[in-house]
């Protein structure tokens, strides 16, 4: 027995010492030059975003030499930059099994668990980049993010605050705690960082849309309409920033204005309901109910139910009832549930004098929510003008 476990164990050895030989035999063939080559030029067209032949490069590397760290890391780093994000996890992987001080290669990871929305995981990537190298601000930068997007938001405000004191030049990072801030209601604090970052780079038209926001929140409307303005100076295709700009020409009656930046994010996406519909609104503040029932128009078109409740309140406004009750049917079969068109709908037919389909849309109402004051006070009222005085009492 002894004898036969003594000659299994040499058989071990054995085979142990030829697989060693065998890869010191492939490493005496592999040329570091070529590799080195082929890796250069990789980094180079990564550098330029040349993608595709960035990968064609590691790959001949890596097939040169297998056991290149260097080369998985950056063959999938290309692979992130496309979005192939499995492909980037198996060689960010293979890059740490090679190399498990890899920092960057596991900060790289935790940004690809991040995409694939698995947060715990992108976090504990995360954090060992930083435990390997504590000054790596991107490593604090993307932990802030996933920490966010778990709503982890003072957590996340640390992250990027570390991330500002190692570079206090990266504007993006200001903007990430802004935004962090804007989270909770911190509007000082938001409009603050965002203001740094327009100072570093005052050409990002999104900065400006995001400071914006912050503006109105804060009740500021002309310096919010300021930003909004910049933003389209920049971008002129910013259709956000028309759309916001418009809703806050209307809260400050300016109604021309409001027209015309509806008009702009209609010019840029024709197939926007809630375009149609926002104008709509303007010229019915404006008092052209013929424009405003046009636009609304054009959204029950798109299938719009909301546009079918604006256009079915100016008709009942203009003593079209029978197109009003129409069109609250319609806004009705586009969502079942769309509580305020049934109460408009029960308005138009209490004003007809249609008592029961009234208090059958009221009813409806009330299933959605049985503490609708108008709603119950107007099914009194439609049980009262049946004589049915004991449910009128009970509403």
């Amino acid at each position: 027995m002894e004898a036969n476990v003594r000659k299994i164990l040499l058989a071990v050895i054995c085979l142990a010492s030829v697989i060693v030989a065998a890869v010191l035999v492939k490493a005496l063939y592999i040329n570091p030059r070529k590799v080195a080559a082929h890796e250069l030029d990789g980094y180079a067209h990564l550098k330029k975003n040349e993608f595709d032949l960035a990968i064609d490069d590691f790959d001949q590397a890596l097939r040169l030499n297998s056991i290149s760290a260097p080369g998985y890391a950056y063959r999938g780093l290309a692979y992130l930059q496309k979005g192939e994000l499995d492909k980037a996890l198996a060689d960010f992987s293979l890059a740490i099994q090679l190399n498990p001080r890899d920092g960057p290669s596991r900060a790289n990871r935790g940004i690809v668990y991040a995409r694939q929305g698995e947060l715990d995981k992108a976090i504990a990537e995360l954090t060992e980049s930083i435990h390997l190298d504590p000054n790596d601000v991107s490593a604090y930068d993307y932990r802030g993010k996933a920490r966010f997007q778990k709503g982890q938001t003072q957590d996340a405000i640390a992250d990027f605050t570390r991330a500002i004191e190692l570079n206090p030049r990266n504007p993006a990072v200001y903007s990430s705690r802004a935004a962090a801030y804007f989270q909770i209601s911190e509007l000082d604090k938001a409009i603050a960082d965002f203001d740094a970052a327009i100072r570093l780079n005052p050409n990002d038209a999104v900065t400006h849309d995001n400071r914006a926001s912050a503006y109105v929140r804060n009740g500021d409307l002309d310096k919010a309409i300021a930003d909004f303005t910049e933003a389209i100076q920049l971008n002129t295709n910013d259709i956000a920033a028309y759309g916001n700009r418009g809703l806050l020409y209307g809260r400050k009656n300016d109604v021309e204005r409001a027209i015309g930046d509806f008009s702009e994010v209609i010019r840029l996406k024709p197939n926007s309901p809630s375009a149609y519909n926002y104008r709509a609104m303007a010229f019915t503040q404006k008092g052209d109910y013929d424009k405003a029932i046009t636009d609304y128009s054009e959204a029950v078109q798109l299938n719009d139910s909301a546009a079918c409740l604006g256009r079915g309140a100016i008709y009942a406004k203009k003593g079209d009832l029978d197109n009003a009750i129409s069109d609250f049917a319609l806004a009705i079969q586009l969502n079942p549930t769309n509580a305020p068109a049934y109460e408009y709908r029960a308005q138009i037919y209490a004003q007809k004098g249609d008592a029961d389909h009234a208090i059958a849309d009221l009813a409806q109402v009330l299933q959605f929510n049985p503490r609708d004051a108008r709603a119950c006070n107007l099914r009194g009222r439609c049980h009262a003008q049946k004589g049915e005085w004991d449910k009128a009492i009970a509403d």
